[in-house]
């Protein structure tokens, strides 16, 4: 669950992160969290160590400002998505 993703420290098992689903076809699984004021991140960790042979070859993590909170799908032409971290093989 997002909500468990978001948690400080290490996950216990597995279940403390996010499962992506099972893909036959191509495209990639996202999520957005959205900040509760404008910031600047400064630190991103990503922690794998539950998912032995079961995990993503690689991730990217991007942003965007999306000022009037209006509902938006990530892939919206609209939307100006910067590299937060260039793609890393996991």
């Amino acid at each position: 669950s997002p909500w468990v993703m978001r948690s400080p420290g290490r996950g216990k098992h597995m279940g403390d992160g996010w499962e992506t689903r099972r893909r036959r076809e191509p495209g990639n699984d996202w999520i957005v969290v959205a900040l509760g004021a404008r910031g600047i991140v400064e630190r991103i960790e990503l922690n794998t160590a539950h998912f032995k042979g079961n995990f993503p070859d690689g991730c990217s993590v991007e942003g965007a400002l999306i000022e009037n909170g209006d509902a938006f799908h990530p892939s919206d032409d609209g939307v100006d998505w910067r590299d937060l971290m260039a793609r890393q093989k996991l």
